[in-house]
Parts: structure tokens; sequence; C-alpha cells
């Protein structure tokens, strides 16, 4: 099986959920994902009973965009299945919008939690399936605002990084044998900090906490397959060629204003965000997140469903430190 080397980014359209299966050679029988709202394909829609995030506004069937999340994207691109079902309707994607790494005093299963849920179920693993961790963003919000329940921003972020090395450590002793760790999102790039965000101290903390989570993991031994992708690389590539994804050219591709509550104007049903990157505030739009997915996982199947020509010229690599694999 061909694991994860280098992070390129691939392309294809919005409408590569509609490419055969046969173009897929989909490596792996299942994923399982733990994470927020950036995966969230369907679980804080069936605890609120629909209300979040609200349809009304545009968003798609309990997704945090306006189509298919990264968790669905991630899950097609990887099994062949179009859409993750939510663990509370039984599926294998136990990410909540809002979750954390270190647990808060709200409802939201944070990771710990998810990865006990997930133990609870008793399902089988081994090394036929994947497992994706996408987790940060809120305890970067959490950083910035001082929302870290009387800690200090060092420890919180010790704390984070001890975390998400024990949630690893529990899923090997589950049979996790494949697992995908996403880097902490860029929460000081914009539409966020277009709409009141403080960037440079956002920016700062993703890099910290990103940077303390490599630490705790050098410091580990694992068996499993470990492979790690960096989300403010791609970020940054994003906001000044988003063409090199298979999006429309840094000219004519809204990269500093949400499609939906900017300004106070929300959309509809029906809302269009054709040539916007991101689809509110925090979340990007669906033919962003699939670009994201196949920029993190298209080495992981050998198989490049299709890609700019510009691609080579990309220099994605690893997280400085971060290419593990610790076999015995």
């Amino acid at each position: 099986m061909i694991l994860l080397q280098s992070l390129r980014a691939a392309a294809a359209s919005f409408a590569a959920v509609c490419v055969s299966s046969a173009a897929l050679a989909a490596p792996f029988d299942n994923v399982f994902i733990f994470g927020d709202s950036l995966v969230d394909s369907g679980n804080i829609a069936i605890a609120t009973g629909g209300a979040v995030p609200s349809p009304s506004l545009g968003y798609f069937q309990g997704r945090f965009n306006d189509g298919p999340s990264v968790g669905d994207w991630l899950t097609f691109y990887t099994t062949g299945t179009q859409l993750a079902a939510p663990s509370l309707a039984g599926g294998n994607n136990y990410s909540f919008g809002n979750a954390r790494i270190v647990a808060n005093a709200d409802t939201v299963p944070d990771l710990q939690l998810q990865v006990g849920a997930f133990a609870l179920d008793s399902k089988p693993a081994d090394g036929d399936d994947l497992f994706v961790i996408n987790m940060g963003g809120n305890d970067v919000f959490a950083l910035v605002s001082g929302d870290i329940g009387g800690l200090s921003a060092d420890d919180y972020i010790a704390s984070a990084a001890t975390i998400v090395a024990d949630s690893i450590v529990q899923l090997e002793l589950l049979g996790a044998q494949n697992l995908l760790l996403m880097g902490v999102p860029d929460v000081g790039a914009p539409p966020a900090s277009t709409a009141g965000g403080t960037s440079a101290e956002a920016r700062a903390f993703s890099e910290t906490l990103q940077q303390a989570i490599l630490d705790e993991l050098a410091m580990r031994s694992f068996s499993l397959d470990l492979r790690l992708f960096d989300w403010i690389s791609f970020s940054d590539t994003l906001l000044s060629a988003p063409d090199a994804f298979g999006l429309p050219p840094l000219e004519s591709f809204n990269l500093l204003e949400p499609c939906i509550g900017f300004s106070g104007e929300f959309g509809a049903p029906d809302v269009d965000c054709s040539g916007f990157a991101s689809f509110d505030t925090v979340h990007p739009t669906s033919p962003v997140n699939e670009a994201f997915a196949l920029a993190a996982l298209e080495e992981t199947f050998g198989v490049r469903i299709a890609e700019p020509a510009s691609l080579a010229l990309l220099g994605f690599g690893l997280l400085a430190g971060a290419h593990l694999r610790r076999r015995p």
C-alpha cells in the first residue's frame, strides 16, 4: 500500500463525485474520522434536531458548508463511498462541529470522548482501514479569546499535544494501523481575519499548537503508520495560487470574503457560492474542501484523479520532522 510520502496538491472539479469507482482504486475498506466542523458530516445536526447548521442559510445536509465536507471527500476518495455517515446515525464519522482537542464545559464531544465513542461501538479495525484526526482550529479560537478554563496558554497547548498523542495510542490499541493526522488550520487566515479576528495572534497560536503536537509525537513510539498534513501550508498556497488546485484563478476567486454571513448578510437554501473560497467566516466551500482532501490523500492512494499543469511547480512537503513511521 502506498502511503503519504509528500504533500502535493491534486485537483478535481466538484463534479468529480461522479467519477467512476473504477478510477478510484480505493485502498481502504473503511475510514474512521475524528474531528470538528471541518469534517463533521451530520452529528451536530442530529444532536440539535437539524437546527445547527441551519439548512435555511444554505448549509448542506448537516454539513458546515455548501456541499460535501472534508470528511465526505476523504471518505469518497478513500473508499468510494460518496458521503461520510455520522456516528450518531451508525456511521464511521465521529466528528462534531465545535469540538476541541482539550475538553471544555460544553456538551460537544471533544477528541477523547469521540475516541471513547468509537471504543464503545466495538467496530473491528485492521490494516485495511484508515483513521483520520482533524482538530485544533477551535482550540486556537479558544486561545485567542482566552476561553481556556483558567489555564495559561502554554499549559493549554501542552495539554492539547498530550491529548492528541494519547488518543493516537488509544486508537492503535483499538486496532488502528493507518492514521492521517491533519495539521492545525491557520485560524488567522481570511476570511476569519477580515471579520474582526486577530490574524497575527491566531496564526502564531496555530503554528505553536501544531509544533507542540509534533514535538510530543516525536517523543512517542508508534507501530502504526502515522502521516501528517500541513493545513497551514495548504492555506498559504491557496491564498497565492488557487488555480494550482483546479480552483478559479486568483483574479476571479474571492479569498477575502465568505459567501454568507459577511456584514450581516446570509444565504438561502439555494445560495450559489461559485467563485468563493469560503462558505462562511470559518468553513471553506465544498470545492476547496475537495482540493484539501485530494492534497492530503493523493499519494496515499497512488492514484492521481486529475491535476493542473502547475502541480509540478508546487513544493509541498511534509511538516518538518513530521513524517513518522516507526516499525518494531
